[in-house]
């Protein structure tokens, strides 16, 4: 950063990096993942900015307890940076690497490059990107300075495999009697390279093995001659020479290695314990009713050893070395006996893996979680891993993939092998009493896995959640400062404030097949604090926007018509508001919330369609609901509840400093009043002759119109149908008015004094807010 500080002269150098990974998670490979790392960093470094450039409502959120709000939308994210950049708060140095392993189409790449050149508009910004040369960069790119990593890489090749090969004993032996073929074999190997350090890397390797095997230097010309240049041709090679009686377990370990889960976003990376279970014959093994859970248990130290080297064997010996073992955190000789190792090959696999002291402190607060055994943290940080993205790549290709296919009989179901595999782990922490932080991770990777719109109403579903389900709720049976930053976080967080259970929980993640098992009447009725139709009508998982495809986003019709028929009430209260009322709130805040604003046109189409989808479930639920007896009729003071406090059980206060109100351009409201009147916009206001100031829901539907067009239709019948409903259970109105009443706050303008409004029967008032 020396050569960057002439040009930051006496401003603040404010420093931000991301590096694309296409093997990773979700968000190491797409713009929502470069946009948050990107903003976090930035924020971190003047934390005193955070307040000026985040939404405002975040900002509000953030500083509640226990707030959580769902997940950034990518127009949110974008946004923020453009305000933290405007701030010119100092400059800014930006360095993205690896653009061609960003997942998407070319026209997601063209958002992307869009996106970098509007950052490189602002004088107070500098980029550095790299990327392979793919056309659709080197066109984007050709006006700026560029440098080729190939034209710089030679003497580094040429080091690297000078000490590879002149570390080893045979070789140094062979070079002191042909020193000139052995040095013809080095610049061989580097001129053959043309830059590829992978390919490097694998010779060499190849070359070491044979040196180990006793052949000469003239034996290793000729292999070298033999050898591929081409990686794709080097890989097909090293394909063909697996084992007959091998290839059908390469194949399954390969493709569970290449699985990518792209519904959601799952922090676990593969662990050499998720492939201990690769002798298994079937990829559902953890859901057969007699599996006995106890048989795999983790505590056992030295037989959790020999699994563990037992498995690292396997996969070395049956996928040639193309997946490596890595260690996340600890050292592994607490784990393995690596002098056992048979051969160098193996043992090659851990040579990154040896030189750290750990000490437990360093990586638990002891607060929060319990201290374990060394062995036991060591087992969940061994992971596996390609030894190149290269071969990734090539085993994606459509001749790969078949010949995959052929060796394991049809294509391998690796997610349900996953799913298999870490319930078992998960019912082996919790006989265990393990550490609840990885308790909860596994937990809430096997209920996203399998709340996706392929599993969620299968059996299987089902069957895995019924094994979640003593997990969870013996982790509920106490209180835990820290629940991390799982999706499962979120419920678990106000499990205890809600009075949940596990089958909330599994209402929160869309578990219909669960749910339509095990709901019951008695299921219903015997709930304590947050009613059962509360968590169907407004999701936990609402607010996550475009960024994942799992968890109750939207009502779900059919298990909100099971939950009616059983008896569930929508009239019922939940701290002084009715289930109703707290649903209508929801959907007109919603309203707001679900109206896309990106810039980019991808991502506005994915959050378009998501935006029909969830609001055609809102009508279809609020018809339900009015068909199942909910009020017509609803107080105002309902209308004006806050409602994130009563869906996350996060306390918002609505008093807003001065300073903040003008930030977000003034009238933020923090009243009542003002919050009925922001909400419900030009909502007429009814006062019952007993007193009572309500609202009709008909008039209430209206003011979704013009965000609910696309279902104006049904939304209309759902108009109606209130209407309707509304004369059934209130019969001294009338449809004049329910459907023809005066805006109060128009005739407010030129009548001082409330209005009435006579009917046959009985009288009620309508009036303007402000004089309430």
């Amino acid at each position: 950063m020396l050569h960057l500080s002439p040009w930051a002269e006496s401003r603040p150098l404010i420093k931000a990096r991301c590096f694309f990974w296409n093997p990773g998670n979700q968000l190491q490979k797409s713009l929502a993942g470069l946009l948050r790392s990107l903003l976090f960093q930035l924020l971190e470094q003047l934390p005193s900015e955070i307040s000026k450039v985040v939404p405002f409502h975040r900002w509000r959120n953030a500083r509640s307890v226990k707030s959580s709000i769902g997940e950034w939308a990518t127009s949110e994210l974008l946004n923020t940076i453009r305000e933290f950049v405007s701030l010119h708060c100092g400059n800014v140095f930006i360095l993205i690497d690896g653009l061609d392993e960003f997942d998407g189409t070319d026209e997601q790449r063209e958002e992307l490059i869009d996106l970098l050149n509007d950052l490189a508009t602002f004088e107070s910004v500098k980029l550095c990107v790299s990327s392979r040369p793919w056309n659709i960069f080197q066109d984007a790119f050709a006006g700026f300075p560029q440098l080729r990593l190939e034209d710089l890489t030679h003497d580094d090749i040429s080091h690297y495999v000078r000490e590879q090969l002149g570390g080893n004993k045979r070789f140094q032996h062979l070079s002191r009697y042909d020193a000139s073929k052995a040095e013809s074999l080095v610049d061989g190997i580097v001129r053959k390279a043309s830059g590829v350090f992978l390919w490097v890397r694998l010779v060499v390797r190849e070359l070491l093995k044979a040196l180990r095997d006793g052949d000469g230097i003239r034996t290793l010309v000729r292999k070298l001659d033999d050898i591929p240049a081409d990686l794709d041709a080097y890989f097909t090679r090293l394909m063909d020479s697996i084992e007959d009686q091998h290839r059908q377990e390469a194949a399954t370990l390969l493709q569970i290695a290449l699985y990518d889960e792209d519904k959601f976003t799952s922090l676990h990376p593969l662990r050499v314990l998720d492939m201990s279970f690769i002798e298994e014959e079937r990829p559902d093994f953890g859901l057969d009713a007699n599996y006995d859970f106890k048989d795999f248990n983790i505590v056992d130290v030295e037989g959790t050893r020999f699994l563990i080297d037992s498995t690292v064997r396997r996969i070395n010996s049956r996928c040639m070395g193309l997946l490596e073992c890595h260690r996340d955190m600890d050292d592994l000789s607490s784990l393995l006996d690596l002098d056992e190792i048979a051969t160098e090959e193996e043992s090659s696999m851990f040579e990154d893996c040896q030189d750290t002291n750990y000490v437990m402190e360093d990586l638990y607060d002891p607060p929060v979680a319990p201290a374990l055994p060394t062995y036991f943290s060591s087992v969940f940080a061994l992971t596996v891993d390609f030894l190149h993205r290269s071969f990734r790549d090539f085993l994606l290709t459509t001749m790969c993939q078949k010949r995959l296919h052929e060796y394991s009989n049809g294509p391998y179901d690796a997610r349900l092998f996953l799913c298999s595999a870490r319930l078992v782990q998960l019912r082996a922490l919790r006989f265990s009493e393990a550490e609840i932080q990885m308790a909860i991770g596994l937990a809430s990777y096997l209920l996203s896995a399998i709340s996706i719109t392929e599993l969620k109403r299968e059996k299987t579903s089902a069957i895995i959640a019924s094994g979640v389900q003593p997990v969870i709720e013996s982790i509920m049976e106490n209180t835990y400062n820290d629940m991390g930053s799982w999706y499962l976080s979120v419920p678990l967080a106000v499990y205890h404030q809600e009075e949940s259970n596990f089958m909330t929980v599994a209402i929160d993640f869309d578990l219909e097949a669960f749910v339509e098992t095990n709901l019951t009447s008695n299921a219903i009725r015997n709930k304590r604090g947050r009613p059962i139709l509360d968590y169907i009508l407004r999701g936990r998982f609402a607010n996550f926007n475009d960024q994942i495809d799992i968890g109750n986003q939207y009502p779900n019709v059919s298990l909100l018509r099971m939950a009616l028929e059983l008896g569930a009430d929508p009239n019922q209260d939940w701290d002084g508001v009715s289930i109703m009322a707290l649903f209508m709130c929801f959907l007109v805040d919603r309203h707001h919330a679900l109206t896309p604003s990106s810039t980019m046109s991808n991502h506005l189409s994915n959050l378009h369609e998501r935006v029909l989808i969830a609001k055609g479930a809102h009508i279809a639920a609020l018809r339900m609901l009015l068909e199942y007896g909910a009020d017509p009729l609803l107080p105002r003071q309902s209308l004006s509840s806050e409602v994130d406090y009563n869906y996350w059980g996060t306390e918002v206060s609505w008093t807003v400093p001065e300073a903040s109100r003008s930030h977000i351009g003034g009238g933020f409201p923090k009243t009542r009043a003002e919050k009925f009147e922001e909400r419900w916009e030009s909502c007429p206001i009814l006062e019952t002759e007993d007193g009572e100031v309500v609202c009709a829901v008909a008039d209430l539907l209206k003011e979704l119109r013009r965000g609910y067009a696309h279902v104006g239709q049904e939304l209309e019948e759902c108009i109606n149908l209130a209407v309707e409903k509304g004369l059934e259970k209130h019969s001294w109105l009338s449809p004049a008015n329910l459907r023809n009443v005066k805006n109060p706050r128009r005739a407010a303008k030129h009548d001082k004094k409330p209005w009435a409004h006579k009917s046959e029967a009985s009288s009620i008032k309508a009036f303007s807010i402000h004089e309430t």
